[in-house]
């Protein structure tokens, strides 16, 4: 499903240039429940997601990792259903933001001022809500109750 997620981002980005849709954050945040399982498949996206689209080295990974924690975490302690996915997605959406922002600033690669940032972040919340969405009634039914 990460993978899937994954080439998404890429086709939509292709035709929405101005807009990122941030498919694989939302979806790290869908399959992490329970356990770890997917921590390998979060792994390998990760570096994917560096080489491909960002071309840096292991920054994605790191921050696909410590999302993938935040997930697992907020899984254990709220119970499943569509309104703590949404919450858990807006909430993962915003620390991948700002997370890449604060980085990229630190090191001087953008410089772009934060209303830019905030509108990116209700771009993304608002698309990503609705991909989750659609994750949530294609696959709710059996796998994720708690």
């Amino acid at each position: 499903m990460i993978f899937l997620a994954f080439l998404l981002d890429g086709i939509f980005s292709l035709y929405f240039s101005n807009v990122s849709f941030l498919f694989t954050i939302s979806t790290i945040a869908f399959i992490s429940y329970k356990d770890d399982t997917n921590l390998l498949s979060i792994m390998v996206a990760g570096i994917l997601y560096d080489i491909v689209y960002t071309n840096t080295i292991i920054v994605n990974t790191l921050i696909f990792y410590i999302l993938f924690l935040i997930s697992l975490a907020y899984n254990k302690k709220y119970r499943r259903n569509l309104f703590n996915l949404i919450l858990l997605n807006n909430i993962v959406t915003i620390l991948y933001i700002l997370f890449t922002y604060l980085l990229l600033r630190f090191y001087g690669v953008i410089n772009y001022n934060i209303f830019y940032m905030l509108i990116s972040i209700l771009k993304c919340l608002i698309l990503n809500s609705f991909y989750i969405i659609i994750l949530y009634i294609l696959f709710h039914k059996n796998k994720f109750y708690t």
